[in-house]
This record gives C-alpha cells, sequence and structure tokens, in this order.
C-alpha cells in the first residue's frame, strides 16, 4: 500500500514509480524525519545517528 505522504511531503527527496528512488539529502534531516513519521504504514524507517531529537522508528509516534 503505497498513500504517496513522502512524495507529497518531500518530492525533491521521494521520487514516485516503479523505481522508487529515493535522494536522502535532498532536505535536511529534521523535515525528513518529519515526513518518515507521518505515513501511515509505518514502512519507511529512520534512525538518527547525529545526536538529533529521539528518532521513534517507523510509525511509532504519529
Amino acid at each position: 500500500m503505497h498513500a504517496a505522504e513522502c512524495v507529497r511531503g518531500l518530492p525533491e527527496v521521494f521520487a514516485p514509480g516503479p523505481a522508487s528512488v529515493t535522494q536522502p539529502d535532498g532536505a535536511d534531516t529534521e523535515r525528513l524525519a518529519e515526513v518518515v513519521r507521518r505515513g501511515p504504514s509505518g514502512t519507511l524507517r529512520y534512525e538518527r545517528v547525529d545526536g538529533g531529537a529521539d528518532a521513534p522508528v517507523g510509525g511509532e509516534q504519529r
């Protein structure tokens, strides 16, 4: 299931289509994490390694 929340939130990072190309350097870390957290399925996940704020994995915190 693809809700396209990521594509609508950061089209410069998430390109739709069969290849599903992702360019994480296309946005700042906080914005990227925000959009990933909004995903309804929890399919996208991230892990902060830069000492930033706590990072829920998947859709644990919405």
